[in-house]
């Protein structure tokens, strides 16, 4: 797979991938990102929040920027340098940013195993994740790192694919691939909740517009739309200035996400 990664400043999306990558517990890591918005909202960039932006506001706190994060500012500010710290770290840094606008693949997923997960389960994962390539003929950099793909996989495999003997393993082995990929996927739903939450002004005005045209059934187009205003918006466009780019970029990754991977046989070749 030929990924191409967007030179540009590193922003809040890609702080967000370096959080999702640490070991902090999920209500931290909300909590956490609540309060990035916060600042994001007190800072008023007008755009994307850089994490030199973050740095700066935490190196030169002001009165007034204290003023505007109200009441709770030590703790939003104590939270903002919590995520520094999650930035610090070189390895999840370079992990967050290799991992920008592409998809990712089982080596990704690999690689954010042995970061995120303890001793114990992060060799059992990239096991489990070298027995997937290997069912489908297929190195770890030959598939997508998707939720959708590996549950899509594991619905008609069976314990012989997997080489095991009993269901149980089989299914250890599916949870231990689902862990893995969702630490890297960029559709699971943890990190859609987050993105909608934490949407530019601009996006979430131009999102709540196309949402209320949208019949009470239409349930497919609300989810594209909510993958498609995540998706622009970390791409560094606006609502105004969506280039063919950015759909074209948007219908690849869609593509990679919800189509099941090819499974090759000896028989039938590449």
């Amino acid at each position: 797979m030929k990924h191409e990664t967007i030179e540009r400043e590193p922003g809040l999306h890609d702080l967000e991938r370096a959080l999702a990558l640490s070991s902090l517990k999920p209500s931290t890591r909300h909590a956490t990102l609540t309060s990035l918005r916060l600042i994001d909202d007190a800072l008023n960039t007008g755009g994307v929040l850089a994490v030199s932006d973050i740095e700066h506001a935490l190196a030169n706190i002001t009165p007034e920027l204290r003023s505007r994060l109200g009441p709770r500012a030590s703790q939003i500010l104590s939270d903002a340098r919590r995520a520094m710290r999650v930035w610090s770290d070189a390895s999840t840094r370079f992990l967050a940013l290799s991992l920008r606008e592409r998809i990712p693949t089982l080596r990704d997923a690999v690689l954010a195993a042995r970061h995120a997960l303890n001793t114990d389960q992060a060799p059992r994962a990239e096991a489990a994740l070298e027995s997937l390539a290997a069912a489908q003929n297929a190195s770890l950099d030959d598939l997508p790192a998707t939720e959708t793909s590996v549950a899509l996989y594991f619905k008609t495999a069976s314990p012989e694919d997997l080489g095991v003997n009993t269901k149980k393993t089989l299914e250890n082995k599916r949870s231990l691939c689902l862990r893995a990929v969702r630490l890297v996927d960029p559709m699971s739903r943890e990190t859609r909740n987050v993105q909608l939450e934490r949407l530019q002004p601009n996006w979430r005005k131009r999102f709540e517009a196309v949402k209320s045209g949208l019949a009470e059934h239409e349930t497919s187009a609300l989810a594209i739309l909510k993958r498609f205003v995540t998706f622009a918006e970390g791409f560094g466009t606006t609502p105004d200035d969506i280039g063919s780019d950015v759909v074209e970029a948007f219908y690849k990754r869609e593509r990679a996400l919800h189509c099941k991977p090819p499974v090759f046989t000896a028989a039938a070749g590449p």
